[in-house]
């Protein structure tokens, strides 16, 4: 058996008011189910790689739940372990129409999630796969879950797999210094890494034109390409030789942001594992584009065939590859939320 694309994660309970509704006044909740590499892992899969979830839940019928729900959509959750604890990490969220933002409430401290440890792990299983995925709140829920990011990472690049590592940095986790010494550990095992201008400014101190800003990332922590997120002004990536920049906006009513940075990825990934850097942006400009419509899950949803036409439409410029400082225009962009979390 293989496996295109493992990553390891938290998977979340996700509790909001039906429609646009607050909740202050709810009386009422949706239950979805969440988690940024759960998120990554379900777009692959709808693209048609082949992927698997490793993390921690509790053995309750909410963690049965969330597992059947994860393994019903075509992800394989044969090396998910069951906690000790019968805590899931929730989140509370509800959507906001311009001008009220959406807002985000975490509670995950001291869930089954957060216990994961490197003990935990099948890594003659990781072995089978050809890509590694993990994002910076797996290692900021806990200290075993940072022992196991780090571990994860030596691992893949002990036995030739690819990695990408999403800096989501969340300063009510953890601090920045955690999070720099995290990144200074596994840089050199990244090959594709992810981060927004705020992270390049607040972790590294990097300021300035975003194709530089990306070059220097990418030729400081050595990995292969370096992909800066830059929100309604689309992303940026360096691979070493060129900068490509996506920056056109799909037109469209914005519906559900949640999610949509974690379909970027996921579009961004299946690009360059099939194709390149400049691929990558393509898909991952129009996935996220699409998961920004979708109001009732916060995971990427989408058919290839959806995701195809509008890439190949005439609302997307053409990529084409062009030298070192030049830039390449496609995509767009994806808005955040409010957020208040628990501190571990």
């Amino acid at each position: 058996m293989s496996i295109d694309v493992i990553t390891i994660g938290e998977a979340l309970l996700v509790l909001r008011p039906e429609g646009y509704g607050t909740l202050e006044n709810a009386r009422r909740l949706e239950v979805l189910v969440g988690g940024a590499e759960l998120n990554v892992a379900i777009g692959l899969t709808r693209l048609g790689l082949k992927t698997a979830w490793i993390g921690k839940l509790p053995r309750t019928p909410v963690g049965e739940n969330i597992l059947n729900t994860i393994r019903g959509l075509g992800v394989d959750t044969s090396r998910v372990v069951w906690g000790s604890t019968e805590k899931i990490g929730i989140m509370f969220i509800e959507l906001g129409i311009d001008p009220r933002p959406s807002i985000a409430i975490y509670d995950r401290k001291g869930s089954a999630g957060s216990e994961l440890s490197h003990r935990d792990v099948d890594w003659e299983f990781v072995k089978m796969a050809r890509h590694l995925h993990i994002t910076g709140i797996t290692p900021a829920i806990s200290d075993e879950c940072f022992k196991t990011t780090v571990e994860a990472f030596k691992f893949a690049r002990s036995y030739g797999l690819s990695t990408s590592f999403d800096v989501n940095f969340r300063s009510s986790l953890w601090e920045a210094s955690a999070a720099t010494r995290l990144i200074g550990e596994i840089s050199h095992k990244v090959d594709v890494l992810f981060l927004n201008q705020e992270e390049a400014q607040k972790l590294f101190a990097l300021v300035g034109e975003p194709g530089e800003v990306a070059r220097e990332i990418c030729e400081r922590f050595g990995c292969q390409v370096a992909v800066l997120k830059l929100g309604p002004e689309g992303a940026v990536a360096y691979d070493g030789n060129h900068v490509y920049k996506v920056k056109k906006k799909y037109p469209g009513v914005v519906v559900n942001r949640f999610g949509a940075g974690d379909a970027f990825c996921a579009g961004f990934l299946y690009g360059f594992l099939k194709g390149s850097t400049e691929m990558g942006l393509a898909w991952g400009s129009a996935m996220a584009a699409l998961k920004l419509s979708l109001s009732d899950v916060n995971y990427p949803l989408v058919r290839m065939e959806q995701l195809t036409r509008l890439i190949e439409s005439d609302k997307v410029v053409e990529l084409t590859q062009l030298i070192d400082s030049e830039v390449v225009e496609s995509g767009v962009g994806f808005p955040g939320a409010l957020t208040y979390e628990v501190r571990r």
